[in-house]
């Protein structure tokens, strides 16, 4: 039923995002799956959501959309089966075959965060800092991938939010340092979008 009415408000909506707090029980990650299968518009999928298909990497390939997935570097690896070092080893072509083999975007958050299409390219951000290392920081950055779907084309929407979210977290580090906060990011993200004119 929670998923009928879920696909249901998800169907006069012009994009959604699943993860951030979702939680991990079995019958939630199921629930992720089954979500992600059925949904007709445009999909982001961060945390939970992507944990969700940890050991179900079939049903990642089989969705019918090219999702957006937003992992950290623990996440990214974790659903591939791999620990966080080995991942690091290689990232830009693990990431690369992931994109391609699972017919996925991959936004992979890390000292410097790269954005990874199917078709193989690849665009690395020119800005971010230490600081954005705080809780939150990476629910911005899938909210801020989400909320500009609607305003360009969809293609675009992962390397404008990864700007926007980078340019807002160093005009947060400016003012706040290390002690930055996801808010402050969140509250300057208009900010940075109005610098791109």
């Amino acid at each position: 039923k929670a998923l009928e009415a879920v696909l249901a408000c998800a169907a006069h909506q012009d994009a959604v995002l699943i993860g951030p707090g979702l939680g991990r029980k079995p019958e939630t990650s199921e629930f992720v799956r089954l979500f992600a299968a059925d949904v007709k518009v445009p999909l982001v999928m961060d945390a939970d959501a992507i944990y969700a298909f940890r050991g179900h990497l079939d049903a990642l390939r089989e969705l019918p959309q090219v999702p957006i997935l937003t992992p950290h570097m623990g996440e990214f690896a974790g659903l591939l089966g791999k620990k966080t070092e080995e991942a690091a080893h290689d990232l830009l072509g693990i990431v690369r075959e992931a994109a391609n083999t699972y017919q996925a975007v991959f936004v992979v958050k890390s000292a410097c965060t790269i954005v990874v299409y199917p078709d193989g390219d690849v665009f690395f951000t020119t800005c971010g800092n230490a600081g954005m290392a705080t809780a939150g920081a990476g629910d911005v950055l899938a909210g801020a991938i989400v909320g500009l779907m609607r305003q360009m084309e969809s293609g675009m929407t992962p390397l404008v939010g990864v700007y926007a979210h980078g340019r807002a977290g160093d005009l947060a580090y400016e003012a706040h340092g290390n002690g930055l906060l996801a808010g402050d990011i969140l509250r300057l993200l208009p900010q940075a979008l109005g610098e791109l004119g």
